[in-house]
């Protein structure tokens, strides 16, 4: 009798252990991972070379009593200096890899690991695979975070565009992009629509192992996750619309959120659309373009805190900015880029309704009585 192994196609095992790779044991793969802090990044590193490093401190934080903000996030904004660095780096000719969405060097060390479960910080080990090797240079867009408009914006992909242009390095000249593999397939259109619009639509797109040539990176490190006023600005400056028409009253929701969802969205989306505004429960059902271009024409921006106040960098100057925050999860993010923009922002806190989770992860009950009364004060009323 004859027995016949048939082995499944190399690309079919990677995919599986892609896929899978996040319930397998810490002991399985060839080498250890241990992610290197950006700052540990000499200048004589035989592998990398540092092309700039951009250090910033935002101006401080001063609360408007017209638009308060809760005592704590208020602390958040001002206990401790905040900061923002940002590194570009290019790797030396052949010296490294991209695999998982991290950047190994080629003994297998991680140099920075920007993918969503923060794998190699967490000490796992992963099958290594050589990856194909690719002429010319490659840019690195991996995100840093989870998968959202936010994270893919500011930490630290679009980062390495704004950097490239203050050193004049063309980024037409890359001959392919790296995304890893922790994007959906298709690519989110906020991803594709931001490419198109930075003229890097029709880059071939990679999210399997890599052996670059020369592979250009943006390495991010802040305080309390302090956005980049540089980034904010350059954002606007390149992806904003010009407003053109009046001002909207704009709600936007959570509503197919895994997380912090606000559970008595549908009583206050009433209450709101009876002043005129435009609620849309789920803002993940509009493109980029049609977003940002409602960000751009409104005068009122109501949200729970999520992604969808990436937008923000959109917004006029002046435009009123009403966040509802998690009491164990009161992020300054948006705070701080109103602050950058000139929009008028305040906070209010809702109440948590526990799930089985952490803490920060929440659902949301809040009095829409309590927000109406906040517009109200605001002389916002239907």
């Amino acid at each position: 009798m004859l027995l016949v192994i048939v082995f499944r196609p190399r690309r079919c095992v990677i995919g599986l252990v892609e896929r899978f790779r996040t319930r397998l044991p810490v002991s399985q793969g060839l080498e250890q991972i241990n992610a290197l802090a950006c700052d540990a990044v000499s200048p004589l590193d035989r592998d990398i070379e540092v092309l700039r490093r951009d250090y910033e401190v935002p101006p401080p934080w001063h609360s408007n009593e017209d638009f308060p903000i809760p005592a704590h996030l208020n602390d958040q904004l001002t206990r401790r200096p905040q900061q923002c660095a940002t590194w570009l780096l290019r790797s030396r000719p052949w010296r490294l890899r991209c695999q998982h969405g991290q950047i190994l060097r080629l003994s297998g060390q991680v140099l920075h690991d920007p993918s969503t479960d923060w794998s190699g910080l967490y000490g796992r080990s992963w099958p290594l695979w050589p990856g194909r090797r690719q002429p010319g240079m490659v840019l690195s867009l991996t995100n840093h975070g989870t998968a959202n408009l936010y994270h893919w914006l500011f930490n630290p992909t679009l980062q390495l565009l704004r950097q490239m242009e203050s050193l004049q390095i063309d980024p037409s000249e890359a001959v392919a992009l790296y995304l890893g593999p922790a994007w959906s397939n298709p690519l989110p259109t906020y991803v594709l629509q931001t490419l198109d619009a930075l003229g890097l639509g029709t880059k071939p797109r990679l999210r399997r192992a890599v052996y670059p040539e020369s592979l250009l990176m943006s390495m991010y490190a802040s305080t309390d996750s302090c956005p980049s006023q540089a980034q904010y600005q350059w954002l606007r400056q390149r992806l904003a619309p010009a407003r053109t028409g009046r001002g909207l009253r704009l709600y936007l929701g959570r509503a197919n959120a895994a997380r912090r969802r606000l559970l008595n969205e549908s009583a206050l989306m009433a209450e709101l659309e009876s002043m005129g505004f435009i609620c849309i429960p789920d803002p993940a059902v509009l493109d980029f373009k049609q977003q940002s271009h409602l960000l751009a024409h409104a005068d009122v921006v109501l949200a729970p805190h999520g992604a969808a106040l990436s937008l923000l960098f959109c917004c006029s100057p002046g435009t009123k900015v009403l966040e509802i925050h998690s009491p164990s999860y009161l992020s300054p993010l948006y705070a701080w880029m109103s602050l950058y923009g000139g929009l008028r922002y305040s906070a209010l806190v809702a109440q948590p309704r526990p799930t089985p989770a952490t803490a920060t992860m929440d659902d949301l009950w809040i009095d829409p009585q309590i927000v109406l009364d906040r517009l109200s004060e605001w002389g916002i009323a239907s």
